[in-house]
């Protein structure tokens, strides 16, 4: 199937969502209103992938009161310290199959009729695994199973726990949009912002690379994480509703169908012409202003990729169909918005694009059963879902971002650990610099992962001041001889 294909299919929103619903098991009705979504063994919303803090929090303190579940205070003692983490690099790691991290669901907590608070128990239980074996070196952590659960929360869910950002609505959805919850989770990291649950690996729906059986495990990755920072925007000054309804113009904590902004991840609809104005995409599609990417040029604003002026400039349209109720067509009055109506709404965004961060790094785990490691088949699919992810990121960020789905530093690609290969003399590093010389970019003096202007200049202050890092041609002195090396290696640049 083509791309072309696949778009035709998804304008078709009730088929889509029937077919996704009947893999999951729930009422077609689940995905369209709210007050019929499954509940869990305590009542509570079996919510469809956005947790908020006002979704989990009050409860868990709650269990944790009761005794139900095991206390954040008493995880992190368990713990103990772990090794200070390192902020994410400047470029895509390489996933391979000893990059997740296996746990197992000893207890079978899975296999019952668990509720939110134990889910996430578990979840923290091996995100603490993670962090004392590996440091705290993540900003968020994902899931997967190799298993069928005994039921699942949505088709994938983001579970919020930190926010610093504001000027995008309000994440915790109880009007605290700044928020830190790890310390309820008993986890020894300054840095997870998030987590992730994909569900079963073994699922239909989730297919690895980037043929058309791929897209929709990419635009719900994309979606997932672009939750960090989307969508809670608050309605603009003059009423129109950019979240959706939780009825026929989509759900809450995603774009209402009424927005024409060329299609994302995160259900920006695509409308084309007007008097009608036909619904071509909604739900979950591929952006055409930035082809084959997961999202929008106002996603991007959100995210802290592009300015309000960029955002604006990338738009081909931003409009809005006022009195849509998001059938196919459209004949109604129209309305163009710009990043100024969402600033006077939300306020700017802070920190802007010129100081927000670019570079992520997911850690993921995959849930056992006892007895039942993760096999290759099942590894070797979620690698090939994770390199795309990460292909997809780069793309969808106009190359000014990178996920790295990776645990661990691998340059070579060879299911090890860069500084045990360094430790073992598997790989020299002559320099020191803890990468393997065979990964190297001698070029790259600032390390930001390529060999540009600002690396020459960088060299030449080096080489000046008589810098071990201008020893290029690794001798143990520099003179000359290294300034002609280094001109040799950036013709190359980094390859």
């Amino acid at each position: 199937m083509t791309r072309q294909e696949t778009r035709r299919t998804y304008r078709s929103r009730t088929a889509l969502l029937s077919a996704i619903v009947g893999v999951m098991g729930v009422a077609p009705v689940a995905f369209a209103q709210r007050a019929a979504w499954p509940v869990d063994r305590d009542g509570r919303s079996l919510h469809d992938e956005y947790i908020g803090p006002s979704d989990w929090v009050p409860a868990f303190r709650d269990d944790v009161r009761r005794g139900r579940i095991p206390s954040g205070a008493g995880r992190l003692a368990r713990i103990g310290p772990v090794a200070p983490g390192a902020p994410a690099r400047g470029s895509p790691g390489c996933v391979t199959p000893a990059q997740i991290f296996p746990f197992e669901d000893s207890a079978g907590i899975l296999l019952t009729n668990f509720s939110t608070d134990d889910l996430i128990t578990l979840m923290a239980d091996a995100a603490g695994a993670l962090l004392a074996a590996n440091g705290d070196n993540y900003d968020f952590v994902g899931y997967w199973l190799n298993f069928d659960p005994n039921h699942t929360i949505g088709a994938a869910f983001y579970l919020g726990i930190f926010n610093d950002v504001s000027g995008i609505g309000d994440p915790s959805g109880s009007g605290d949009p700044l928020f830190d919850f790890r310390s309820d989770l008993g986890l020894p990291t300054d840095k997870i912002q998030g987590w992730v649950m994909m569900w079963n690996v073994n699922s239909g729906f989730w297919q690895a690379g980037d043929g058309s059986g791929a897209d929709f495990t990419r635009l719900a990755l994309g979606q997932e994480f672009e939750h960090r920072f989307a969508m809670f925007l608050p309605n603009l000054l003059d009423g129109r509703r950019l979240q959706g309804d939780n009825g026929s113009c989509g759900r809450s904590a995603h774009w209402n169908w009424r927005v024409d902004g060329q299609g994302s991840a995160m259900e920006i609809s695509n409308w084309i012409g007007s008097s009608p104005a036909v619904l071509s995409q909604s739900f979950v599609t591929f952006n055409t202003d930035i082809p084959g990417g997961v999202d929008s040029y106002t996603d991007l604003y959100l995210m802290g990729y592009v300015s309000p002026a960029e955002m604006d400039a990338g738009n081909s349209e931003l409009r809005y169909m006022n009195n849509s109720s998001c059938a196919a067509t459209y004949s109604g009055p129209i309305s163009d918005f710009s990043s100024a109506d969402i600033i006077a709404a939300a306020g700017p965004r802070v920190p802007d694009s010129s100081a927000a961060q670019k570079n992520f790094r997911t850690a993921w785990i995959m849930f056992h059963r006892p007895g039942d490691p993760p096999s290759a088949a099942e590894l070797d699919k979620a690698v090939g879902i994770l390199n795309q992810h990460q292909a997809d990121w780069q793309l969808s960020t106009l190359g000014r971002g990178v996920m790295d789905d990776t645990i661990f530093d691998d340059c070579n690609c060879n299911g090890v650990p860069d500084a045990d290969d360094i430790a073992s003399g598997t790989s020299a590093d002559v320099n020191g610099d803890g990468i393997p010389d065979e990964c190297a970019c001698p070029a790259d003096i600032d390390g930001d992962g390529d060999a540009d202007v600002a690396d020459f200049f960088a060299f030449v202050a080096a080489f000046a001041a008589g810098d071990p890092v201008a020893d290029v041609n690794g001798d143990g002195t520099i003179d000359v001889r290294d300034f002609f090396a280094f001109v040799t290696v950036f013709s190359v640049g980094c390859v």
